[in-house]
């Protein structure tokens, strides 16, 4: 392309040199903006940000302190939400086949594409989808725990709870 740009039309009439120049300048300014484009779209293909997975529920009153929990202790960079409604209920009752098995796709993404080294159950105070208290909460996220280690799930998993302030987070031994 920039050979035929800086070949003027008519060969026996001399290309006046700031013409020749324009042309150039023209031409690389195209190619910076195509190679441009291309580093871009590559690194966004190829970003190698380290990833964890919060199968959490879909209160927005815990959400962001779930991931900043996961961000700040087990050093990732982005946390994939696996959002439902009691979603340790869910696992642990194994009652909802189609919404278990989406949860587990949603697990299998996170892991499979994006390298997710750690899996965070949660389950919070006040929830609507498991309206129950602590201490039942807690034997849900256990066996939650169970489920996906059941699955072939080789990844850390860890229990979080969300305190009362949906600021404090424990971690459930």
């Amino acid at each position: 392309m920039v050979a035929s740009l800086l070949q003027y039309p008519y060969r026996r009439m001399p290309m006046k040199a700031s013409v020749r120049t324009a042309l150039f300048c023209i031409s690389a300014v195209m190619v910076g903006i195509v190679i441009s484009s291309i580093k871009e779209r590559s690194s966004l293909a190829t970003h190698n940000g380290k990833f964890g997975c919060a199968v959490d529920c879909m209160d927005g009153r815990v959400q962001d302190a779930v991931k900043q929990y996961i961000q700040k202790h087990y050093d990732v960079e982005f946390v994939d939400a696996v959002t439902e409604a009691g979603p340790n209920k869910i696992l642990a009752e194994n009652t909802e086949t189609a919404i278990i098995k989406d949860i587990e796709a949603r697990v299998n993404i996170s892991v499979h594409h994006h390298k997710s080294k750690i899996i965070a159950i949660v389950g919070h105070h006040g929830c609507a989808g498991n309206p129950t208290d602590k201490d039942h909460q807690v034997e849900h996220l256990r066996a939650s725990k169970k489920r996906l280690e059941g699955l072939g799930v080789k990844e850390e998993i860890i229990l979080l709870w969300v305190c009362e302030d949906f600021k404090t987070i424990e971690k459930i031994d």
